[in-house]
């Protein structure tokens, strides 16, 4: 055989591998290009909703008692109690304060526990809004729900 022959089928060959690899480097870069988009819109869905919770977790905290409110209606509620006793220890004189003592401590302490599931029951709903408000954001990334 001609070694010219053989050159140019060589090079020919080689030719045909460069072109080849070319369009597998085209490919691997489109399919690249096209992951990177569909990750990047995938990220930008789970920020909103994540925002989206943010928010609303804001809102919600939004509602909560603060500490000086608190503060103050415990102060009040003292007062009231102390504001009872002065009043059942002035109207009262005849009864026996021993008595009179005990209603008292009974009514504080229905009244505590009247806080108390009172502040319960606050803390159940909120929770439950809190891990519906997850549940909800779970679902939407995994697909569950239409975005």
């Amino acid at each position: 055989m001609d070694p010219t022959l053989e050159v140019l089928e060589r090079l020919t060959a080689v030719e045909h591998d460069i072109l080849a690899l070319d369009r597998r480097v085209v490919d691997a870069l489109a399919s690249r290009d096209t992951a990177i988009a569909v990750a990047v819109s995938t990220l930008e869905s789970r920020l909103t909703h994540m925002n989206e919770f943010r928010a609303a977790l804001t809102e919600q905290a939004a509602t909560y008692i603060t500490r000086p409110e608190y503060d103050t209606s415990t102060t009040q509620i003292d007062d009231l109690r102390l504001a009872m006793r002065s009043i059942a220890s002035e109207y009262v004189p005849k009864i026996d304060m021993n008595t009179q003592s005990a209603r008292l401590s009974a009514l504080e302490r229905a009244l505590a526990d009247l806080h108390t599931r009172y502040a319960t029951v606050a803390l159940l709903f909120s929770t439950g809004v809190v891990i519906a408000n997850l549940v909800i954001v779970w679902w939407s990334h995994i697909g569950v729900l239409p975005h």
